[in-house]
């Protein structure tokens, strides 16, 4: 199955078991997929587990919380899957430790064990930083799955919590305002899919139960303003690295993910990057070796895609760009659409087509605007 290649063509691979896997009528061949694609990924980059673990669990925990009503016949195939993400992976232990106990099936018993013992005995502070992380993760369902568990959390040691929050330990406080932090960006959530609408209305309960924390202890961090004057290289880096890449590696349906994909291919292609050493430029050296080797990884595969729009010539809709009606996303992707209408030069033609399709993505999902640690 790909061999070595496997791990690079990970996003996509995922993106099609986990739109099967919640269709009734592909659930079970999506299943079977899911869990041979695990056992090939262990084998051939072990290190790539941690980047689907989260999702796979996510997307898991819904058919999980109905078997507690009504047993599914697919339970048995879930559960091996779990078993083999987690057991026998202490490479992973850092990262099984992030995951949600599951719902309270005898089936699920070992799972949970594993998880527990990943977890050992964790403060309260341990608890909010690891929430802090999954707030930030890139995948929507993992962000809603990780702001339950924080709402479960919350309820259950309240006293703990208040204490924290009264306390004028400085790494308390710190953690404190981070976590404060991400519940905001996640009541901002930008998805109109229910999940979106949920993930709000669940950050909003958690910032109820954190209450009124004084002002004074917490450390508000602005937002990093992108300069607009600048090269079209730290533009194309800054596209790419905070936020094409984290759709490409999230997106939820094979639209957003190839409409991500073909936007980091014109990047690259502009910027000179090339698969093969031999042919790429300078300016495209330079600009691969300031990405991480997390987001090479990722984007890796559009140094050979061969994407192209269907209709690159299709006209900016003429007349006004904006309606009372109309939502900031449709007049900011028409506004876009209208600029690129009016580029010229092959160069400037590239960008923008990049930054159009850019737009179509925040169209199409939510993006946090926030870089990878």
């Amino acid at each position: 199955m790909m061999g070595r290649y496997l791990s690079t063509h990970t996003p996509k691979i995922m993106v099609l078991l986990i739109f099967a896997i919640d269709k009734e009528g592909l659930q079970m061949d999506g299943l079977d997929v899911l869990h041979f694609f695990i056992k090939q990924l262990a084998e051939v980059s072990p290190n790539s587990i941690k980047y689907v673990m989260s999702q796979v669990v996510a997307a898991f925990i819904p058919s999980l919380e109905k078997c507690k009503v009504c047993p599914s016949v697919h339970l048995s195939k879930i559960v091996e899957i779990l078993e083999e993400l987690v057991k026998n992976n202490s490479l992973l232990e850092q990262h099984i430790r992030e995951l949600p106990l599951l719902p309270s099936l005898q089936s699920l018993s070992e799972v949970n064990k594993v998880i527990q013992e990943a977890r050992g005995l964790m403060t309260l502070q341990d608890h909010l930083k690891d929430a802090v992380n999954g707030l930030n993760h890139e995948s929507l369902n993992v962000r809603y799955m990780v702001a339950c568990e924080l709402s479960k959390l919350f309820n259950a040691r309240r006293e703990d919590l208040t204490a924290l929050i009264i306390g004028e330990d400085i790494a308390h406080l710190d953690v404190i305002s981070s976590l404060i932090m991400a519940l905001l960006k996640g009541c901002a959530e930008q998805s109109r899919t229910n999940v979106g609408q949920r993930l709000k209305i669940v950050c909003a309960d958690c910032l109820g139960a954190l209450g009124a924390v004084d002002p004074a202890k917490v450390k508000v961090v602005s937002c990093e303003r992108f300069k607009i004057k600048c090269s079209d290289d730290d533009l194309i880096f800054e596209l790419i690295h905070k936020h094409l890449a984290r759709a490409f590696r999230a997106a939820a349906d094979t639209t957003v993910h190839d409409s991500a994909a073909l936007a980091i291919q014109e990047l690259l292609k502009l910027a000179g990057c090339q698969s093969s050493p031999s042919d790429e430029s300078y300016r495209g050296k330079k600009l691969w070796d300031r990405f991480s080797d997390y987001v090479k990884e990722i984007i890796a595969p559009c140094l050979t895609s061969r994407f192209h729009l269907r209709n690159p010539t299709d006209s900016a809709p003429l007349g006004p760009i904006y309606r009372p009606e109309m939502s900031f996303r449709r007049w900011i992707y028409y506004w876009i659409r209208r600029l690129t209408s009016h580029a010229t030069g092959p160069v400037l033609i590239f960008l923008v087509h990049a930054v159009e399709l850019f737009g179509m993505i925040c169209q199409l999902q939510s993006i946090s605007y926030h870089t990878w640690s």
